[in-house]
């Protein structure tokens, strides 16, 4: 045999060992990950959703009072109930309310996502999980009738006017 073919032999037999001591390691890692899964979905999580949403929209003006009780943080003192009420009725914001409503119409794979994902902070930070989180999904545009606005360069502070046509 000539020394090229024995090399190309012994880099063929390196190659696959390499190949094959990789995938051990791989599969290796998978068994204890999944080891891992099967702990944390056995750790008991309480989630509980209140969705402001549906309360707010799908209700009349009547129930404000009990809205800014157990939602102070969404009712700022300087807002009078009338900018409220008028936010219950405007066309706008309830074309909105309607689109939110069709597309998180079931959320229960949300909850099933965040129960999961409380349940792996519950495993990786025991001492650090917290008792009560609250959170809040804003609107991503307000409608805001008579107010001309102009967009300007990030850069400069120069108007653009858009051309109308």
């Amino acid at each position: 045999m000539n020394c090229s073919r024995r090399l190309r032999l012994f880099f063929n037999f390196f190659q696959q060992k390499t190949i094959f001591i990789g995938v051990l390691f791989f599969l290796g890692g998978c068994l204890s990950e999944n080891q891992n899964e099967i702990e944390i979905e056995q750790i008991p999580v309480s989630l509980s959703f209140e969705r402001f949403d549906l309360e707010f929209y799908g209700n009349g003006p009547e129930v404000l009072p009990a809205l800014k009780r157990k939602y102070p943080f969404l009712f700022p003192a300087q807002f009078s109930d009338s900018v409220w009420i008028s936010r219950q009725k405007d066309s706008l914001q309830l074309l909105l309310q309607q689109a939110v409503s069709e597309q998180f119409n079931d959320i229960s794979p949300l909850e099933k996502e965040i129960s999961h994902l409380f349940q792996h902070i519950q495993y990786y930070f025991p001492a650090r999980m917290p008792q009560e989180t609250r959170s809040v999904a804003q609107q991503c545009c307000r409608a805001h009738y008579g107010v001309r606005r102009t967009p300007r360069d990030a850069n400069t502070g120069a108007r653009h006017i858009p051309a109308i046509r």
